[in-house]
């Protein structure tokens, strides 16, 4: 069996469709799986996963490395902050609306990195404004982490001090607080095949256009 007659069977009996991806990525990590089962070939892969079916969420996991951080690159994020965000939203008037879209959000780290640079722009006056970030994914734990948003402290270690006091939970495993919360809209959506979200301000897409060929 070849990779591309896997990845038909995959598409067709589990509904996970990896046929966009970089064939050479693909084939280096379904190895790296297929070693750690010690399985030799993919139709013995494909008949693992039958009789496995939760084999697909590893499989999914093992192909898309969800490296992800808040302000992760701190330069690239001074520039959205410093010089993209204040030409977005300086028109802006309450009442009026921003729309954000993080493609590929992993576990959110950078989806609530781009709401608290919001909420440092807009103040105690984001209340008066319609904030929407969609943040969405194909890895439905990752999502679940995301909707939590409860952190191991380690992982904030690029928000600023002042930061982690105004916008996390005081606890061992802080918390983005509600306010950051409500303005983000975590959803799954594989961007091959599903409709794209539209009339947004702002698409962060960062780590993810990568995996396609």
């Amino acid at each position: 069996m070849t990779l591309e007659e896997l990845l038909h069977n995959l598409a067709a009996e589990r509904h996970l469709d990896l046929r966009g991806y970089k064939h050479t990525t693909l084939e280096r990590r379904l190895r790296k799986r297929l070693s750690q089962l010690s399985i030799g070939s993919y139709e013995n892969y494909l008949d693992h996963v039958r009789a496995h079916p939760a084999e697909t969420n590893v499989l999914l996991d093992t192909v898309l490395i969800n490296v992800t951080e808040f302000f992760r690159d701190p330069a690239a994020w001074d520039v959205l902050s410093d010089d993209i965000l204040p030409a977005l939203l300086k028109d802006i008037r309450p009442g009026g609306s921003f729309r954000g879209w993080i493609a590929g959000c992993a576990t959110g780290e950078e989806a609530y990195s781009l709401a608290i640079l919001l909420a440092e722009h807009f103040g105690q006056n984001i209340g008066d404004h319609d904030i929407k970030i969609y943040a969405t994914d194909v890895d439905e734990s990752a999502l679940n982490i995301a909707r939590r948003g409860e952190y191991p402290v380690e992982r904030l270690r690029r928000v600023r001090p002042q930061w982690r006091k105004k916008y996390f939970t005081d606890q061992p495993m802080p918390r983005v607080i509600r306010d950051v919360r409500r303005i983000l809209i975590f959803g799954r959506s594989d961007i091959v095949h599903d409709a794209p979200i539209s009339h947004v301000q702002s698409l962060v897409c960062r780590n993810v256009l990568i995996y396609f060929d």
